[in-house]
């Protein structure tokens, strides 16, 4: 069943997001394999790039249920009833030279992973430095531990470990796991090539 609602939510997020007309047979312009189902489990998301959802969500209808995060660097968090919430904002700066669609704008907040032990939640992004030079970082916020929170209680920036890459539209950091008690995130080339 978890795979299911993973998938049929993150197809909403992505349809949601582009302002597609969603009239009644909207549905009708997607294939979807057998056994699973597209519904909009969530809505207001402006060009959502990851999602993760919580383990053993709370069973509170505003337990967190799961954490959605933007381009442009709001965290946010859908609870049990549906509500969307901001979870977090503002926590980095970046200004792209244009916005998406255009290519220029493919740089911002990237990954997203959760920590349920500690009721951490991890986020990648590309950020504008002193200089004006696009860097890589992530960000750790401190929640609920097993079942999460609306709200954090504290960030730590994991920025400085990454000061020596520089980072560049479609080029940037990605992607964050946890394996083993270590954090594993990919780093792109920012268009210097090795």
């Amino acid at each position: 069943m978890k795979q299911k609602l993973t998938t049929a939510v993150f197809c909403c997020i992505l349809i949601t997001s582009f302002s597609l007309n969603l009239g009644a047979d909207w549905k009708d312009d997607y294939a979807v394999a057998e056994g699973f189902r597209l519904e909009i489990d969530s809505q207001g998301y402006r060009f959502p790039t990851a999602i993760a959802f919580v383990p053993n969500p709370g069973t509170n209808p505003d337990s967190p249920l799961y954490f959605v995060t933007e381009i442009r660097g709001r965290l946010m968090v859908v609870s049990n009833d549906r509500t969307v919430r901001t979870f977090a904002e503002d926590f980095f700066k970046l200004e792209p030279v244009l916005e998406l669609p255009e290519v220029a704008g493919e740089i911002g907040m990237a990954g997203l992973c959760l920590e349920p032990e500690n009721g951490y939640i991890f986020v990648s992004y590309a950020y504008e430095d002193e200089a004006g030079l696009y860097r890589n970082g992530i960000s750790r916020f401190q929640s609920e531990p097993g079942v999460f929170s609306l709200q954090p209680t504290s960030r730590k920036e994991l920025a400085p470990i990454f000061k020596n890459y520089l980072s560049a539209v479609s080029h940037q950091i990605g992607p964050i796991a946890i394996y083993d008690g270590n954090i594993y995130v990919s780093i792109g080339d920012a268009e210097v090539g090795v």
